[in-house]
């Protein structure tokens, strides 16, 4: 009996046993589901996700094209439209430069027909040509005479920077009456040609700056504050227009307020009379400390070809390599420019200046003043006019600055130079003198080679020669 207890004891607990095992496989089959659908629905959610993106990303690439293509779209219009506006553009320069053209072209035109009309009796302008319609440019048509006026001017030319006034009252044809009006006796034999003179200078004489400056300065400056100061290059007359005005005229009011030896008259500017007009308003001379603004430059400029000839025999500051038997020597033996140091005063802006040639300085010296015209008023005149026609220049001069003339006249025969009395200025000429110096063409031409002469028509300002017309050798 015990035993078959035992069996069935153990026959029970195997039955158990087995049952265990077929639970716990049931429940390991049902883990292994649950795990493989929980894994299908990651891999489905997973690929969900995914092709959302792939969507995503083809949406944005779609709009990617779609925006490059809008932005190729509008750089190809924005060139177009680019493109027609430089083609509009350039229409429109083609247009204004041919308009332009045609309206100069009409202007030289009628300047022609204008020469053709006035009838004159110049042979100079009775041809066509470049020379010729430059000149009709500076000349201006003849007024009536004024019998109330000192001297009739004419109207500026705008065509350049200025053309200067010309006193058409005053004619070389009247030069030796004009002289003996002025107190000046002076035999026929001792004076030039008329057509050495005309040839030189011209029929009448010029004065820069006449219309414009004068009332400029007239405005802007009180009577009893104005000042007449002469300036200019070394050898160009600036001492003899200084003697003229200061016998001849005066600025009354000035007198009244600063007493009897004062009349507004001064022997030079107040940056010094040789000095650059760069220095007006930097540097004061040695002996002038007056007002810039209230000052009216009277600047005198003389024929480059004679000026450069009184340079050799009075060179003051001026140092270049030169000889008794070359000089100006504007070029050297081995065909290169002569160069031109000048000193002025150490404390002024430019100490020391270099210039390429004597006839560079004349250019620089002038030109910069031509350049100041609408900066401040200043007056131009030539040498040969001072010495041809002086009651004429400096009443025209003394009425600018709202000065009164002196009656009688007073000229200055001998030297202005030599009323300095130093020994800088000794060895200048008289007034008869200069007169046969200055107005013969042959002296005039003398002292210069021909490389020299070809150096000068080259290097010369043509513009200066035009307003003040010199001729060129």
């Amino acid at each position: 009996n015990k035993s078959s207890l035992s069996n069935d004891a153990l026959s029970s607990s195997g039955a158990t046993t087995k049952k265990q095992q077929a639970g716990r496989k049931h429940s390991s089959n049902v883990m292994k589901r649950e795990r493989n659908i929980e894994a299908i629905t990651n891999t489905t959610t997973t690929m969900a996700w995914l092709q959302q993106n792939r969507v995503k990303r083809e949406e944005e690439i779609k709009a990617i094209r779609v925006g490059n293509s809008s932005t190729s779209k509008r750089k190809v219009i924005q060139r177009q439209s680019s493109h027609g506006m430089r083609s509009v553009q350039k229409k429109t320069s083609l247009f204004l430069c041919f308009g332009f053209s045609f309206f100069i072209c009409l202007l030289i035109v009628q300047l022609l027909y204008v020469e053709i009309m006035m009838d004159d009796t110049d042979t100079e302008h009775s041809h066509f040509s470049i020379h010729s319609i430059q000149k009709m440019i500076l000349r201006k048509p003849q007024q009536q005479k004024n019998a109330s006026s000192p001297a009739n001017t004419t109207n500026t030319s705008k065509l350049l920077i200025h053309a200067a006034d010309i006193l058409l009252s005053t004619q070389l044809l009247s030069v030796p009456q004009n002289l003996q009006e002025n107190g000046v006796s002076i035999p026929s034999s001792e004076i030039p040609s008329v057509e050495d003179m005309e040839k030189l200078y011209g029929k009448h004489a010029r004065i820069y700056g006449l219309k414009d400056s004068c009332p400029a300065f007239r405005a802007s400056v009180v009577e009893e504050e104005r000042l007449i100061t002469p300036a200019g290059m070394f050898n160009t007359g600036t001492n003899l227009i200084f003697e003229l005005l200061k016998r001849n005229c005066c600025i009354k009011a000035r007198q009244a307020k600063y007493g009897n030896e004062t009349c507004g008259i001064r022997f030079q500017v107040p940056w010094g009379k040789h000095s650059p007009v760069s220095f007006r308003l930097k540097h004061d001379s040695e002996w002038d400390h007056i007002s810039h603004t209230n000052s009216l430059p009277v600047v005198v400029i003389k024929d480059p070809y004679t000026w450069m000839s009184s340079m050799c025999r009075h060179s003051y500051s001026a140092d270049w390599k030169r000889n008794a038997t070359h000089c100006p020597n504007l070029v050297g033996n081995n065909n290169t420019t002569v160069p031109v140091t000048l000193d002025y005063p150490k404390n002024s802006p430019m100490p020391k200046a270099h210039y390429k040639s004597l006839i560079h300085l004349w250019n620089s010296y002038y030109n910069d003043y031509l350049n100041k015209t609408n900066a401040f008023p200043f007056l131009v005149i030539r040498f040969e006019d001072i010495l041809f026609f002086p009651k004429d220049i400096v009443t025209e001069v003394c009425h600018c600055a709202g000065g009164v003339m002196y009656e009688p006249f007073r000229p200055v025969k001998e030297s202005a130079k030599s009323l300095l009395k130093d020994k800088a200025h000794e060895g200048s000429s008289g007034l008869p003198a200069a007169l046969m110096l200055y107005g013969n063409a042959t002296k005039r031409r003398e002292p210069f080679i021909d490389q020299d002469l070809k150096f000068i028509r080259e290097q010369v300002s043509q513009e200066l020669i035009q307003i003040f017309n010199y001729n060129i050798l």
